[in-house]
């Protein structure tokens, strides 16, 4: 395995300029030929036109929007460095102006979209830091400055195999070692964290302090310490920073767990004590679970059904795969219907909302075992007998009213005789 992926490649490539001679060209196939100059080529210059049109207008407006233009550039000089080597066997035909054309001039007009690419790059890299798909951008960035050096300024030098030599050396580089995407992303958002963190007083030698009052960390900041350290966990590098939370050894253990969960998100969040953008007033999302609730006595006295309800989403009706039931969230009532459409069951759920204002901030909840009562909900004044014992609830903010109304259920319902 090691010789193959270390060895081979390079074997290949060393081999790739003795097995393709192009002082007398070789018979290429009609259907490539007509493909490479009539779709490949005229593609990537209809492309070309199209984001330099677009350079034209982020200068007028002197405004880069955020995110896409990276990628942008990135898949058109990917095609197109593809499109040049392709084009290689064509370019020397007295025919195939438009192939000779193209082989000669793509690289010197794929500077200045490395150009804006590199410049994109960096205002999000100066605002945000480095990620993994930033490096991404960046060794494309690197990939496409070489090629175009290369090209432009020692043409007498070029050979197709450099060019793909160049991007094998920058995926290893990016793969594995110190400098690879994991490490240096690492590396960049824990330096981040821990520069906001400095300046609002909330890390002093290498230990966290929590804030006083959560109120006198301003919004960005909070907002900044609460999207990095989502990221942390997001991409597995929240153990990095454990060792700044030793005062609470319980916590610091949860941090350097294999997978942290959200929750422990919201308990690093709660323990640094700062308002996140996860407030009442601004999350969109919050679940509250019991997850133990199940395994305590349940009075069952006068049911003779008991009915497995699993993630429920309110914007289509979901079948029990059992029985031949349906069920929905409307008007804070659980609905529980038979195949018939009859109702079966009424359940009031409404009780669930307490939860929202019970908890400051955070995501996700898991209740004490003492709140469980508060996830037994019984039937509607309206509705035959029936019970329901709630594992989790999900709420999301509704777009147009900016209320949060339950999304997903799950629990056990019991249905009376």
């Amino acid at each position: 395995i090691i010789g193959m992926l270390c060895y081979g490649g390079f074997y290949f490539l060393s081999d790739l300029s003795k097995r393709f001679h192009f002082d007398s060209i070789p018979a290429i196939p009609k259907s490539i030929s007509f493909i490479n100059r009539f779709i490949q080529i005229p593609l990537i210059c209809v492309y070309l036109i199209i984001l330099y049109a677009y350079f034209i207008k982020l200068l007028i407006i002197q405004d880069i929007p955020n995110g896409h233009l990276g990628w942008l550039i990135s898949v058109f000089g990917t095609l197109g460095i593809i499109t040049h080597i392709a084009a290689l066997p064509f370019a020397r035909e007295e025919q195939h102006t438009v192939t000779r054309w193209f082989y000669r001039w793509f690289f010197p007009l794929l500077v200045i979209p490395t150009l804006m690419l590199v410049y994109a790059i960096w205002l999000r890299v100066s605002d945000y830091g480095i990620t993994e798909p930033r490096y991404t951008l960046i060794a494309i960035a690197a990939w496409f400055a070489i090629c175009c050096i290369w090209r432009i300024g020692f043409s007498a030098y070029w050979k197709t195999r450099y060019v793909i030599t160049a991007a094998c050396v920058l995926i290893a580089i990016a793969a594995i070692g110190p400098f690879s995407a994991r490490t240096i992303a690492a590396q960049s958002q824990v330096s981040r964290l821990e520069t906001v963190l400095s300046e609002n007083n909330l890390l002093k030698d290498g230990k966290i302090t929590p804030a006083t009052n959560a109120e006198d960390v301003p919004t960005e900041a909070t907002q900044q310490i609460a999207n990095i350290v989502r990221y942390l966990r997001k991409s597995q590098h929240l153990h990095h920073i454990a060792d700044w939370f030793t005062a609470n050894p319980e916590l610091a253990v949860s941090i350097k767990a294999h997978k942290p969960t959200y929750e422990t998100v919201d308990i690093i969040l709660e323990y640094i004590n700062i308002d996140s953008e996860n407030a009442p007033e601004s999350r969109t999302q919050l679940s509250i679970s019991a997850p133990h609730i199940m395994e305590q006595p349940q009075a069952i006295a006068g049911f003779s059904t008991m009915i497995q309800i699993g993630k429920y989403n309110n914007k289509q009706n979901n079948r029990s795969e059992t029985k031949s039931y349906i069920y929905e969230i409307k008007d804070n009532m659980l609905i529980f219907k038979y195949i018939n459409k009859t109702i079966a069951a009424k359940i009031e759920v409404a009780p669930l909302y307490q939860h929202i204002e019970s908890f400051k901030r955070g995501t996700w909840h898991n209740l004490p075992s003492e709140q469980y009562d508060t996830m037994i909900l019984d039937s509607a004044a309206d509705s035959p007998k029936a019970r329901f014992i709630c594992r989790r609830a999900t709420f999301r903010k509704d777009k147009n009213s900016g209320e949060m109304k339950i999304d997903e259920i799950e629990g056990v319902l019991l249905l009376a005789n």
